[in-house]
């Protein structure tokens, strides 16, 4: 019996190991719901919450069965998120007259329950579904902010960085994965995007991860980067709470930091194909200008101090 018991607990623990940590570890896989989920609480825009978990090589979560409206429930009350519904992934923003799911399924095909007797009246003011924790539905503005939950169904490809088309290329000379995003957006957007993949804004633990990281986007300038400065006088830290010294890599270019023009550069950035030299630290605004960035997935947890 005991024999028994310990092959039944060997085969659970390998069934979670098998299930749980191939996706991406901020979400957390539901076998009844056949995939992965991550509640996101902040409230968004439909359109920014189907931005998001896009970034994720997710979709925006959509009731499609009885065990889809129980995990969602289920993630809606164990966040206390009882009273405000959150956005599903329906909508009749390609269509006024039809409301289908992300995945193209027509609304008629959902058995869900409705909050409101007159919920095809609101629907001809209304362009996207949300849901309450009670698996109820209705009808709400696509503009107004609501929490979300993003949703991967199982069976995806794996790589040592996650799903292969996740954009992430592991890098043997520093152990990490990165992804070169080659869109311009302020160093606040950037990492925020960058955490919205499971990832973080690259940190340069040392001179050659520097050059790995700067070497990934052509014809750029500078390239955002994971440091920034806190108090007066600036100092400088890494966005896990190192100083750059503490990192391994502290090589600015002569004169920088500097507030450049008085801009207040609080934002760190790396010289990439530039005449000042590559890999070079450099201090950038973090919501006036935008750059390209770095993500990277660090599997060596290089940021712990006892590394």
């Amino acid at each position: 019996m005991a024999n028994y018991l310990l092959t039944i607990g060997i085969l659970f623990v390998l069934h979670q190991l098998t299930h749980c940590h191939l996706f991406r570890q901020d979400y957390h896989f539901d076998e009844g719901a056949g995939g992965w989920l991550k509640f996101n609480p902040i409230p968004v825009t439909w359109d920014e919450a189907v931005l998001s978990c896009l970034n994720d090589e997710a979709m925006l979560a959509s009731p499609l069965d009885k065990e889809l409206v129980k995990a969602l429930s289920a993630i809606m009350v164990c966040h206390e998120v009882t009273t405000t519904p959150m956005f599903t992934g329906i909508s009749n923003v390609y269509a006024n007259s039809e409301y289908q799911t992300i995945e193209g399924i027509p609304i008629s095909n959902l058995c869900i329950p409705w909050n409101s007797p007159l919920y095809k009246e609101n629907m001809l003011n209304q362009s996207c579904i949300a849901m309450k924790a009670d698996g109820t539905l209705s009808a709400v503005s696509c503009s107004d902010p609501h929490p979300f939950a993003c949703y991967k169904k199982a069976g995806i490809e794996q790589g040592k960085c996650g799903p292969v088309n996740n954009g992430f290329k592991f890098d043997d000379r520093t152990g990490s994965c990165y992804k070169a995003v080659n869109r311009e957006v302020t160093w606040s957007e950037g990492f925020m995007i960058c955490a919205r993949a499971g990832a973080h804004l690259a940190v340069a633990n040392s001179e050659i991860e520097a050059q790995v990281s700067s070497g990934r986007l052509s014809c750029q300038v500078s390239i955002n980067i994971g440091f920034r400065a806190w108090g007066e006088p600036r100092t400088w830290m890494t966005i896990h709470g190192q100083s750059l010294n503490d990192a391994g890599y502290a090589k600015w270019f002569p004169g920088e930091p500097n507030n450049y023009m008085n801009n207040p550069e609080w934002c760190g950035s790396l010289m990439a194909n530039s005449k000042k030299g590559d890999g070079i630290l450099n201090d950038s605004t973090c919501s006036l200008y935008a750059y390209k960035f770095i993500c990277e997935i660090d599997l060596n947890n290089k940021s712990s101090p006892n590394h």
